[in-house]
């Protein structure tokens, strides 16, 4: 960890995450935007999931600078590219599953889309980044953390693929919910 971190104050620590959660806040507006104006362009609604997985793989390599840079002007770049692209699936994601959930189901689609993106961003996620950590402490020492991060953050090239995956039927499945939705 970089001797500039651990210097930070308290009122500096606070500017970064509001500046991080301001452009969490953007990477959410882009992904929307993206999103509507792809599957509009291209008369292809998969682009609802095709921009989160682009932007959930992008997001890898910004992760490793994020916590393996050895200097703050390398590390808080990285962690907005990071924060951005980790941001892209909030609109696309809420959008599809109000699609693809009958009327009478939305509200119960939605909290189980929430409950497990809940419990895995800050349930099992910072667990696991935490026992990974404790493992790799004795070998890595004060970097253990970041290097912990780096592995539980590889997780996103597997969920890219969930979202590629889950495109190649998406087609069908909003047509099967619309005929639902016109009985």
């Amino acid at each position: 960890m970089s001797a500039e971190l651990l210097e930070m104050t308290a009122a500096q620590a606070g500017y970064w995450i509001s500046l991080f959660a301001a452009i969490g806040g953007i990477g959410t507006f882009l992904g929307g935007f993206a999103a509507d104006r792809l599957s509009t362009r291209a008369r292809d609604r998969r682009w609802y999931l095709w921009v989160p997985g682009v932007a959930t793989l992008v997001s890898v390599p910004f992760q490793f600078f994020a916590y393996l840079a050895p200097e703050l002007s390398i590390a808080l770049p990285a962690f907005a590219g990071m924060t951005c692209m980790a941001a892209v699936f909030f609109g696309p994601s809420f959008a599809m599953t109000q699609a693809l959930a009958p009327l009478r189901m939305r509200s119960v689609a939605t909290s189980l889309l929430l409950f497990v993106q809940t419990l895995i961003g800050q349930g099992v996620g910072p667990s696991v980044a935490g026992f990974i950590s404790d493992r790799l402490a004795p070998t890595a020492g004060s970097s253990s953390l970041g290097y912990s991060l780096v592995i539980v953050g590889l997780v996103n090239i597997w969920a890219a693929g969930h979202y590629v995956w889950g495109a190649r039927t998406l087609r069908r499945d909003l047509e099967a919910t619309e005929k639902i939705a016109a009985a």
